[in-house]
């Protein structure tokens, strides 16, 4: 259902701020990490967008998330 669909990009969001900030890093050297720009990073952190693929699996790599 979309409810849920919301729901866990939500928690995503989440996790990759959380996790990003534990690291000590800004989204800004995140984004320059990932080759991908500030706001796109701050729209993930915000539920509005949701990285996928291959850009998940460096997030994670780079975060040290399991998701």
């Amino acid at each position: 259902s979309r409810n849920l669909e919301n729901t866990e990009r939500l928690y995503l969001a989440q996790k990759i701020k959380d996790a990003r900030i534990k690291k000590g890093i800004t989204q800004k050297k995140l984004g320059n990490l990932l080759e991908y720009s500030q706001n796109l990073i701050s729209e993930w952190e915000s539920g509005k967008k949701e990285p996928r693929g291959t850009t998940l699996l460096k997030l994670k790599r780079i975060l040290k998330i399991k998701l």
